[in-house]
Parts: C-alpha cells; sequence; structure tokens
C-alpha cells in the first residue's frame, strides 16, 4: 500500500480526535475521566494521557461497578453502549448524589451551565438508555453523549472498527442497533477514500448496512468535479460473520493464530503473561513441563506490526 494512502488513512484519527475535542469542550472546567477498562487499549490509538489532560480531563480512573473512584469535581464516563454497564455507572451516580446536598448540586449546575456528571456512550445513545435515566430518576442531572472513533489503524493497511461485543449482539441476540453505527462508518470511510465502483455484500446484515448507508447518502448533494475522482479502493465487500464461521472456529495452525490462542490480543497489543497464559493454566497441553517457582513479573505488552515481523506479515 503506498505512503500517500496511509497517511489518508491516518485521517480517521483526526476524525475522531475533533469529534472528542468537541464533546470535551462542551463541558466548562476540568473533570475526571472513569473510563471502562475494554476501551482503553482502543482508546490509546486515538489520543493519549498527554492529550486528554490537555482539554481539560484531570484524573482517569478505571470503571469498576464494585469500586467507585473518590469524588474530586465532575466525572465523565466512557463506557461501551451495555445497559449493563451504564446501570452500573448510574447507581455510583446515584451513591454521589446521595452523599451531596441538594442545595451543593443545584449551585454548581448554575455554575458551570451543566450537571456534574456526563457518560460518552461508544458508539451511540440508545433510547433504553435515556428511558433508565429517567426511571433512575437523573434525568437533567447526567448529560448523555454518543462517541464513535469509526476504523482504527492496527497496522499496515489493517483497519478494525473496534466494536466491543458486535457479535454476540447482532448474532446471537439479533440485536441490531448497532448496524446504524457500523453504516456511519462506511460512510466516513467513502468519504476519507473515496466511494467504491462496486459494493458487494453477503449476509442479511451487510445488505441493512448496505441499505442504511445509501439512505445516509439519499438528498445529500454531490459537490461539482468530487463524482470524477477515482477512489482509492475499486470495490467493498461486506459480509456478514456467520456467514464465515470457519476463519474463527477452525484450529489456528499459523504463527499468528497460535499466538492469539496463547496470549491476549487487544487492539493490535499482545499480553504476555509469563504466569497466565493457556499453556501454564494447562487450558493447551503443549510444551508443558515442569519449572521452578519464580518470583511475580509484571504482563508485557508487544505490539504486533507487519512492518517489523516478517513471519506475522505473511500469516496475519
Amino acid at each position: 500500500m503506498d505512503s500517500t494512502l496511509d497517511k489518508k488513512l491516518l485521517g480517521f484519527r483526526q476524525i475522531a480526535q475533533e469529534k472528542l475535542r468537541n464533546i470535551l469542550y462542551s463541558i466548562p472546567l476540568e473533570k475526571d475521566l472513569v473510563i471502562e477498562p475494554a476501551l482503553i487499549k482502543p482508546l490509546e490509538h486515538v489520543v493519549g494521557a498527554s492529550w486528554l489532560r490537555k482539554n481539560g480531563i484531570d484524573k482517569i480512573y478505571k470503571f469498576d461497578p464494585k469500586n467507585p473512584p473518590p469524588k474530586r469535581k465532575q466525572f465523565l464516563y466512557f463506557l461501551s453502549a451495555n445497559l449493563l454497564q451504564f446501570k452500573s455507572a448510574l447507581d455510583q451516580i446515584s451513591s454521589f448524589q446521595s452523599q451531596t446536598s441538594s442545595s451543593l448540586m443545584v449551585a454548581e449546575a448554575d455554575r458551570t451551565g451543566h450537571g456534574q456528571y456526563h457518560v460518552v456512550m461508544f458508539p451511540l445513545v440508545l433510547a433504553s438508555f435515556e428511558q433508565l435515566l429517567e426511571e433512575e430518576g437523573l434525568y437533567g442531572s447526567v448529560q448523555l453523549y454518543s462517541f464513535q472513533w469509526d476504523f482504527i489503524a492496527l497496522d499496515q493497511g489493517l483497519l478494525s472498527l473496534e466494536l466491543p461485543n458486535v457479535f454476540g449482539d447482532v448474532f446471537v441476540r439479533e440485536d441490531r442497533s448497532m448496524l446504524g453505527s457500523i453504516a456511519q462508518s462506511l460512510r466516513v470511510f467513502n468519504m476519507v477514500a473515496g466511494r467504491p465502483n462496486m459494493v458487494f455484500t453477503l449476509g442479511e446484515n451487510s445488505e441493512k448496512v448496505f441499505q442504511m448507508m445509501q439512505r445516509i447518502d439519499a438528498g445529500k448533494k454531490v459537490k461539482s468535479g468530487a463524482g470524477k475522482e477515482v477512489p482509492d479502493f475499486s470495490t467493498m465487500l461486506i459480509v456478514d460473520r456467520d456467514r464465515d464461521y470457519p476463519s474463527c472456529l477452525l484450529t489456528p495452525v499459523v504463527y499468528s493464530g497460535l499466538l492469539l490462542e496463547i496470549h491476549k490480543f487487544v487492539s493490535g497489543s499482545l499480553t504476555i503473561e509469563s504466569s497466565g497464559n493457556k499453556i501454564k493454566s494447562g487450558k493447551l497441553a503443549i510444551l508443558q513441563k515442569d519449572e521452578p517457582q519464580k518470583s511475580k513479573q509484571e504482563s508485557t505488552n508487544l505490539r504486533m506490526n507487519a512492518t517489523q515481523d516478517v513471519i506475522y506479515q505473511e500469516n496475519r
């Protein structure tokens, strides 16, 4: 893939940064970020801790339903679109409010123009979240925002939406509420790389995503000359995951597949644990041998990159 296209695909990160900056700037004064652990690795591909602090974030905490962070100032929760996670966050907020007098809460809201609690839902805010907010008596006290980083560049020529639980939601529970977010991201892809000449779909959900893309584009006028630009990709193929089960169910025999069997792999980052991998725990009965007990070692993160690992590039 040529360097010009690689630079163009980095535009997804700039778009995501701008969307997140707009959310942070809409909330005055400093705030503490409480982020769901599963979203930390993907967010690191978009912004770093220094970027967050420059844009109004003071302290950063991992979200733990059973262990709320200390109440210091405004809270900004960053959670995936999961109703149970959202309910746990609202329980924490209710607990904070019970410890704060109503007069102080009103004074703070008057001073900032907002409440003290803000929740960013990834990738979108569903109607059920607003309904739960009203049922919990927190409507007006908690502000909801939606944020989607669209595509994340994990490696050279490798993009990922990094949507948590999308397989279970769409193909197991048949909850298709996330398809609209996927369609929006693919539309952004067309804006960055150009609209492909041909689009093929395989599966019911893929067809629905394509139809959503068409409805979003319907009524939008194309600028003069824009239609004559040559797209970077001539063809787009959208395939339902349930039409491609062998790729995820068959025993992996390539180098990268065996790594995933042994170690944890999240957002292009491989976590190597010396004492907690599947071989040590007995889940994979290969290469096992008795070893003397060693002192506890911290986990090591290894970034998988095709430009540095030829074997990984060939078997990715």
